[in-house]
């Protein structure tokens, strides 16, 4: 949920917090996208990856196993790519490789044949 404004906001969400039609396409709007994504990097974001980082390795590999994904991992890594795509507008694409244990997890899910090839398929989640 904490990413839905700063993730939403330049698409359609600006008017859900009160601000007039198009006004995301405004230099005004894109100040406050930048604004939104700004803090959710600097705040946010480490505070998931700490708990994602904890949870994987407590399992010993990823999200609630340690020997093969879950229902849970295949959530997870779609979000996980759309921060690491150089695809959202001020969002750098190497926003997470401040943490490893998230990277080397996101590596292991890539790394299953089927994953891959549908990924290869589907390269850009944020479309």
């Amino acid at each position: 949920r904490a990413w839905t404004p700063p993730r939403y906001f330049s698409l359609v969400a600006s008017r859900w917090y009160g601000h007039p039609e198009g006004f995301a396409k405004t230099s005004d709007g894109e100040a406050t996208l930048k604004q939104l994504r700004a803090r959710f990097l600097a705040e946010r974001l480490p505070e998931f990856m700490a708990t994602y980082s904890r949870l994987i390795e407590e399992s010993g590999g990823f999200l609630c196993t340690h020997d093969e994904p879950s229902i849970a991992d295949f959530r997870l890594l779609p979000k996980l790519r759309s921060l690491m795509l150089d695809g959202l507008k001020f969002v750098p694409a190497d926003c997470l490789a401040a943490f490893p244990v998230i990277s080397a997890y996101v590596e292991r899910l890539m790394a299953i044949p089927k994953l891959r090839a549908w990924y290869e398929q589907h390269p850009d989640p944020n479309n």
